[in-house]
């Protein structure tokens, strides 16, 4: 795999007259350094009245990209090995042509590199996560939330790294909110750094490459009276209760769920679809979803309107 395609929109853009491309990196499948995407840009000297911003929520350097990513991707060690010495070869190719040691340069290593080729044209490294959620006025949501959930299709130490889930987070954590992570798979090394429902271990590992959004669903659900404080009562004092649930996704607008027993909800809160199938807009009336009897001993009180954040595929967390 190469980053030539990419390279090819940015020259697109480029030819339509584009005065400001932001290129947001990550979940590539790409160790190339971004020379295919170097030199599918057609005289690349037009950059320099353009306003190029790279997105990318990784502080890995340049060369560092092989050991690091390379074995998320499938490589070997003598693969990671063959990659680094492609990734300082290509380093060098950038000083010599650009004049810009990409080696030294903090995030270059995002995308397989990507973010380093870019940089050696002028573009600009900036924090994915602070671009797409000052756009989406992500601290103002969260803020006037009672639960944060996130996600990501594999969790593990580099989820913690400027990666969205822990951005979230930190987020979440600095205005006192409860997060915790809907996931694909999660490496036992992190188990304990945000509370998480694991997809491949409640439904095994072919549903949930298979059937992602269902297992999305049924999992949410019954985990947020464990993720909400306020949730926690005693069994008796929520008998035939319901739980009305306020989902606000950033790029979907604000929705509500009611008249769902906890314990049969379905809370669509990664993705859009799901919103679509399940769920109406506000000032509309709910439908009925789940038990219809309405009897539910983990049903949460009315009490609790609960306003979850489900920070979507905007943010890159629909990749499960």
């Amino acid at each position: 795999a190469s980053t030539v395609g990419t390279g090819e929109l940015i020259d697109q853009a480029l030819d339509l007259g584009a005065k400001k491309i932001i290129v947001c990196l990550g979940g590539s499948a790409t160790t190339d350094g971004g020379l295919g995407a170097v030199r599918a840009i057609h005289a690349p000297g037009r950059l320099r009245g353009v306003q190029l911003l790279v997105a990318c929520d990784v502080t890995t350097l340049f060369v560092d990209a092989a050991p690091v990513f390379g074995p998320q991707k499938g490589a070997t060690p003598s693969m990671v090995k063959m990659l680094v010495g492609r990734l300082e070869r290509t380093a060098q190719i950038y000083r010599d042509e650009f004049g810009v040691d990409v080696s030294a340069i903090e995030g270059a290593g995002a995308a397989g590199g990507l973010a380093g080729g870019l940089a050696a044209l002028g573009g600009r490294l900036v924090p994915g996560f602070d671009l797409v959620a000052d756009e989406l006025d992500l601290h103002d949501t969260v803020a006037a939330a009672d639960l944060v959930v996130t996600g990501e299709g594999f969790l593990d130490t580099q989820s913690f790294a400027g990666k969205v889930v822990g951005r979230v987070q930190q987020m979440a954590d600095e205005l006192g909110k409860p997060v915790g992570a809907v996931v694909g798979d999660a490496d036992p090394a992190v188990v304990d750094r945000i509370p998480h429902a694991v997809l491949a271990q409640l439904f095994g590992l072919e549903r949930a490459l298979a059937e992602p959004l269902w297992c999305i669903e049924h999992a949410a659900g019954p985990l947020v009276p464990s993720w909400l404080p306020s949730c926690a009562e005693p069994a008796r004092s929520r008998r035939r209760q319901t739980m009305v649930v306020e989902v606000v996704v950033p790029d979907a607008g604000s929705t509500v769920v009611a008249g769902e027993p906890i314990s049969e909800s379905v809370l669509p809160a990664l993705s859009a679809p799901s919103i679509t199938s399940t769920s109406t807009p506000v000032g509309s009336a709910p439908p009925s979803i789940g038990a219809t009897d309405g009897t539910s001993d983990t049903a949460a009180p009315p009490s609790v309107a609960a306003s979850v954040v489900a920070t979507a595929s905007a943010l890159g967390l629909a990749g499960l």
